[in-house]
């Protein structure tokens, strides 16, 4: 009877049957996944984009510091994995999206858990500031949303 496969290992198999998808930078040693996209280009060329290899240490930091993180809003695992799949690879990336943001809602359950709920409309309103904004032709750089 053979052992059940580690995560470690499929994950060591996986990478070296990829080997020739990963480029490592001469000038600052930075290990980047080379993506394909299904999409011709008008020359007939495949359409490469590099994502940065992100090591297991560091993933939380990515993670918590992603554009869709709580402080911006979420659009959801599958629009999260896909804006953060554009710039950065990593074994698991969709399976650490989907914890991540599992994590967020229970957190933000938590904070809001002790709010007042409102009895008629507008007894309670929201407010959030944008800043700092390019200066609009009114001479504007905030945005104020209710």
């Amino acid at each position: 009877m053979t052992k059940p496969e580690s995560s470690v290992t499929r994950a060591a198999r996986d990478a070296w049957k990829n080997a020739e998808r990963f480029l490592l930078t001469d000038d600052n040693n930075v290990l980047y996944y080379m993506h394909s996209s299904p999409r011709i280009q008008q020359d007939n060329q495949e359409k490469l984009r590099l994502e940065l290899v992100v090591p297991t240490t560091m993933i939380q930091e990515v993670l918590q510091n992603n554009p869709d993180s709580l402080e911006g809003g979420h659009q959801g695992v599958v629009r999260t994995y896909q804006l953060g799949e554009q710039y950065y690879y990593w074994f698991g990336l969709y399976a650490d999206v989907d914890k991540h943001l599992k994590q967020e809602q229970i957190s933000t359950k938590r904070i809001l858990s002790g709010n007042i709920l409102a009895e008629r409309p507008f007894q309670i309103v929201f407010m959030d500031f944008v800043i700092p904004l390019l200066k609009s032709r009114q001479g504007n750089t905030a945005l104020l949303l209710f």
